[in-house]
């Protein structure tokens, strides 16, 4: 199978990238030639991540709701191409009427004025 290329020598961020979506995501820009940053909350989970994907990554563990935290990150990557923001957490709204907001508070803390602040 011939390897594509349509991130070569591009760098890439992905916010939430050491599980799931964000980790696949990873996984197939670095198929495609990039340069991965992956960034998450769970130290231990971004090293695995930067070990699991091929190609040339970098980890950081950063609380991305918290905005002092994500501007110093930023400071650090450098220039990149793409960002992707996949970070959640999880909390699952079932039955609105039922939903405790102090509970549902840090998910859309961290769903949307983390992303934002990304942005």
């Amino acid at each position: 199978m011939k390897q594509a290329t349509d991130l070569q020598n591009e760098r890439v961020v992905v916010l939430g990238g050491s599980s799931g979506i964000g980790f696949a995501v990873a996984e197939q820009a670095s198929r495609q030639g990039a340069t991965i940053v992956i960034a998450s909350s769970n130290p231990e989970r971004v090293q695995n991540a930067v070990e699991k994907v091929e190609g040339n990554a970098k980890g950081h563990s950063i609380d991305l709701s918290d905005e002092s935290a994500v501007e110093n990150f930023f400071a650090k990557p450098g220039a990149f191409d793409h960002l992707v923001f996949t970070a959640g957490d999880g909390f699952r709204l079932d039955d609105l009427a039922a939903t405790d907001l102090q509970q549902a508070r840090p998910a859309f803390e961290l769903r949307y004025w983390a992303a934002l602040a990304a942005v």
